[in-house]
């Protein structure tokens, strides 16, 4: 039987306000790896072994990752301030950005947002991207084995001018976000973004975890925009202008939209009032407008189907299907 998004959607709220009871404690939880943990694989340099990607709870990531750039430049790790003054120190861009700069770029992020983690990271610039598709970017697993997730592709349109505000550093960072969950989340459907291109290698995490089938339809969703995503990027948004001097806009709640609009995660209130307050009302529209939506199809639906008959009945002709 194939695995569709009802099957396994909560029915309440699934933040960690609401809903504590479905997350463990990081420092105690048996199914998934610690990321607060400093010795936690992915914070050392070592490298790592196929079985230590994919261990942790997708939101507690995101958390951890937030923490360590949620705080005082100045209580920033050695690495995370070495980063940002070579950063700081880069030369304005150019367009179209080339390799090298992008490759540099990339590296600094890494160091600053996300703990170091990302690994295996390849990238490439596909001029044109912007104009022949709906997208200036976006992050792809080519399946090169079993573990498909270790070889995350980051490909963007290397013309600035493509990107929101002229800013492609927020598409990197956008895309950058989706590897680092990918990475080290334990869902393995490389952000369930083959749910709707390959239904049949859809996946629930294999963490062992009795809550995550529950939870990660919520924070990672089936567009890779759940809440673990919204938590992370919203977190860089607002340090943005403390941590690079300038506001950055990293389109997170066009990734709710997204996930709106797939039947997927459903921004509960206390997401609108955490993650999009300016937005809330707008979403909070959406999600009502495709509930409405559906409600009609299945009315239809339901009013053009035919009755159950024997096959002695003969079945009416179908003359009106809406009284006026």
């Amino acid at each position: 039987m194939a695995c569709t998004p009802d099957s396994f959607r909560a029915l309440t709220c699934t933040c960690r306000a609401c809903s504590p009871h479905m997350y463990g404690d990081p420092a105690i939880d048996p199914h998934h790896v610690n990321p607060n943990n400093p010795r936690t694989h992915f914070r050392t340099r070592r490298k790592l072994e196929r079985s230590q990607f994919q261990r942790c709870e997708p939101l507690a990531l995101a958390h951890a990752a937030s923490a360590s750039f949620e705080r005082d430049v100045s209580n920033f790790s050695a690495r995370q301030k070495a980063a940002l003054e070579k950063l700081n120190n880069m030369p304005p861009l150019l367009n179209p950005i080339t390799r090298p700069v992008a490759a540099e770029i990339i590296k600094h992020f890494n160091e600053i947002f996300f703990l170091g983690a990302i690994r295996n990271l390849k990238f490439k610039l596909q001029p044109d991207l912007a104009r022949k598709s709906s997208a200036v970017g976006y992050a792809h697993f080519p399946r090169r084995d079993a573990s498909r997730i270790m070889y995350p592709e980051l490909v963007f349109d290397p013309d600035t001018r493509a990107s929101p505000d002229n800013d492609i550093t927020a598409t990197i960072l956008h895309e950058c976000v989706h590897v680092f969950l990918s990475q080290f989340s334990c869902d393995t459907s490389d952000g369930f973004y083959i749910w709707y291109k390959a239904p049949q290698d859809f996946q629930l995490p294999n963490c062992g975890s009795s809550e995550c089938p529950i939870l990660v339809a919520d924070n990672s969703g089936l567009t890779g925009h759940g809440r673990a995503f919204a938590s992370l990027a919203t977190a860089i948004e607002r340090s943005a202008r403390r941590v690079l001097g300038r506001p950055i806009d990293l389109c997170a709640w066009m990734g709710a939209e997204d996930e709106i609009l797939m039947d997927a995660w459903r921004p509960s209130p206390c997401d609108l009032n955490n993650f999009f307050p300016s937005r809330a009302e707008l979403l909070n529209d959406l999600m009502t407008s495709t509930l409405s939506a559906r409600a009609i199809v299945s009315a239809f639906a339901d009013l053009l189907a035919p009755p159950a008959t024997s096959e002695s009945e003969p079945i009416p002709a179908l003359t009106t299907v809406m009284a006026p």
